[in-house]
């Protein structure tokens, strides 16, 4: 594949999503506007996956789902999570475990 595929795979997978997002059957671990929210966090790269596996299938009666004004907060606190850090979350723990300890620097 090119890398103008590459680049372009991950607007084609947000597209779809969308598109059943909105159009397919009532979600069924969360609501509609739930898993918009989710998908505008840090947690894109679960949320979108976790929805097409978990979540498309249709609502089951009777059980609780996260709504809208719940994933919104949550995206705010994750927003701003990633904001207080100034990069992005997963990147911070990988850097974090890469840093090398106990050098002092002294000669």
């Amino acid at each position: 594949m090119s890398s103008g595929t590459v680049a372009v795979l991950p607007a084609v997978v947000g597209v779809l999503w969308l598109l059943v997002l909105a159009a397919g059957p009532e979600p069924r671990h969360a609501t509609r506007f739930a898993w918009f929210w989710l998908a505008l966090s840090p947690l894109v790269l679960l949320a979108v996956p976790a929805y097409l596996v978990l979540g498309a299938r249709g609502a089951q009666e009777g059980r609780r789902r996260l709504t809208g004004g719940w994933a919104f907060l949550l995206t705010l606190v994750l927003n701003g999570a990633q904001e207080a850090e100034g990069r992005d979350l997963a990147p911070l723990q990988l850097r974090r475990a890469a840093a090398p300890t106990g050098s002092s620097g002294r000669g």
